[in-house]
C-alpha cells in the first residue's frame, strides 16, 4: 500500500483537535526551515487593489523566483520581503544604515542595486529570471561584507 495513502487514512480518523495539531506542527517546521514563509503567505492573500491605488494582486510567479532566491540566503537577519506596486516581490538587505541591496523580482525579470558604504552604486536592470540570476543576487547578499 502507498505509504501517502495509509498516512491519509489514519489522518482521517483522528479527532479534529488531533488534525489541527499536526497542521500547526508542521507549519511551525515550516517556518523553522524558512524563516520567510509567513511573509510569502501574506504576500499570496493580497488581493487587487491591496493599496487602495490600484495595484495587481502579487503574482505567484513572482512569489515562487523570490522563495528561490531566499533558499540561497545564508542569511536572514535584516531583510524585508515586500510587495511592490506592480504585482512583484521586492527583497531588501539593509546590514546597517548607509548600505544596503534591493532587489525587486517579477514574473520573468529582476532588477537589483547594491549601495555600500563610499562606493558607487551598482544596478544591475532586467536581468532574466532564472538560476543563475538567482544565485547572483544572493551570492550578493551572502557575501554583503566581503565585496
Amino acid at each position: 500500500m502507498d505509504i501517502r495513502k495509509t498516512i491519509s487514512t489514519k489522518i482521517k480518523e483522528m479527532p479534529d483537535n488531533e488534525v489541527l495539531l499536526l497542521r500547526v506542527l508542521y507549519y511551525v517546521n515550516e517556518l523553522a526551515n524558512n524563516p520567510f514563509l509567513k511573509q510569502f503567505d501574506l504576500l499570496s492573500k493580497l488581493q487587487d487593489n491591496w493599496d487602495g491605488y490600484g495595484a495587481p494582486k502579487i503574482s505567484n510567479t513572482a512569489i515562487d523566483n523570490c522563495i528561490t532566491i531566499v533558499n540561497h540566503l545564508k542569511v536572514s537577519e535584516n531583510i524585508e520581503i515586500l510587495p511592490t506596486e506592480i504585482g512583484g516581490v521586492q527583497i531588501i538587505y539593509k546590514p546597517n544604515q548607509s548600505e544596503r541591496l534591493s532587489c525587486n523580482v517579477g514574473d520573468k525579470e529582476l532588477s537589483y542595486y547594491v549601495k555600500k558604504d563610499n562606493k558607487k552604486t551598482y544596478f544591475s536592470p532586467f536581468l532574466e529570471c532564472n538560476e543563475h540570476n538567482f544565485n547572483e543576487v544572493a551570492n550578493n547578499i551572502n557575501n554583503f561584507r566581503n565585496a
